[in-house]
């Protein structure tokens, strides 16, 4: 019997993100976040999502500078029920540092990265040095867009 191929970049790293979600490494990256992140990114350029637009509903994104030095802060920018056309760029592991109120664990996630993303209905863009970040498990829908000619 063979496997069905993923539809979509989501699809794809949905196993991962949910193992992720029940086995969190916190702040320190690790050699398994970077051969998953490795793996996912291959498999999704040989499906051809790499560089694709797509259309993306989420319950959540954070919008995040694509460059900053580790000790320095960092300013993000927080979506909830986001809907977005975007070229999907890579697969990312996001974590954010503890919040105050919240139990003893750093919030992280797995999540696609889109460049160039227009929100839908208000036509808004990230800022223009920001990739916008989308944990797998918040994708609701995503679907391919038609390239531009």
């Amino acid at each position: 019997m063979s496997e069905l191929l993923p539809a979509d970049p989501a699809a794809l790293a949905n196993q991962d993100a949910l193992a992720s979600f029940y086995n969190p490494r916190g702040l320190d990256p690790s050699h398994e976040d970077s051969d998953m992140l490795r793996r996912l990114d291959a498999v999704a350029e040989n499906l051809d999502f790499i560089e694709n637009p797509y259309w993306v509903n989420a319950t959540r994104g954070f919008s995040i500078p694509a460059e900053f030095e580790s000790s320095e802060e960092v300013s993000i920018i927080k979506y909830d029920q986001l809907a977005f056309s975007g070229v999907f760029v890579c697969y990312a592991k996001v974590v954010i540092g503890r919040i105050m109120g919240t139990e003893e664990r750093d919030i992280e996630a797995l999540c696609l990265t889109f460049n160039e993303p227009t929100i839908i209905p208000t036509f808004e863009t990230i800022r223009d040095d920001d990739l916008l970040y989308v944990p797998v498990l918040s994708v609701n829908e995503i679907d391919a867009l038609p390239e531009a000619a």
